[in-house]
C-alpha cells in the first residue's frame, strides 16, 4: 500500500472512533486488517441505539466518493458531528451490522484503491 492509502485508512479509523465517542460510547473495540484487495474495519460495540442504526442505513446508502477521497475530505472537516458518517460513507464500499448475543459487530469494507 502507498502513503495515500494509509492516510485514508487512518482517517476512517479516526472518524469511526469520533462517531462512537460522540454517541456516548466509551467501550468499543476497533480492529483493522489488510488483505490482497481490501481493507476491513471491524467494530464491536455493546449497543446501538435505533437512531444510530437508522442514521447508518441512510448515510451508507451513498456510494463511495472518489472525488471526496482525492480532493475534498479535509474540507468536510472533523468539527461538525453531523458530518462524521458523511465522511465515512465517502470512503467505504460496504458495511454489515450483525447483532450478536452480547454486542453488535459492524464490519466496514474498503476496496484498495492505491497501489504501492
Amino acid at each position: 500500500m502507498n502513503k495515500m492509502e494509509y492516510r485514508v485508512d487512518a482517517k476512517i479509523i479516526q472518524q469511526l472512533s469520533l462517531y462512537f465517542f460522540m454517541h456516548g460510547m466509551t467501550n468499543f473495540s476497533l480492529a483493522f486488517a489488510i488483505d490482497d484487495n481490501k481493507i476491513l474495519f471491524d467494530v464491536d460495540v455493546p449497543f446501538l441505539k435505533e437512531d444510530m442504526l437508522l442514521e447508518m442505513e441512510e448515510k451508507f446508502r451513498q456510494s463511495r466518493a472518489m472525488e471526496v477521497e482525492m480532493y475534498g475530505w479535509e474540507l468536510m472537516g472533523d468539527t461538525d458531528p453531523d458530518l462524521v458518517l458523511d465522511v465515512l460513507s465517502a470512503f467505504i464500499d460496504s458495511y454489515k451490522i450483525t447483532k450478536m448475543e452480547t454486542h453488535y459487530h459492524i464490519q466496514f469494507v474498503r476496496k484498495k484503491t492505491y497501489q504501492a
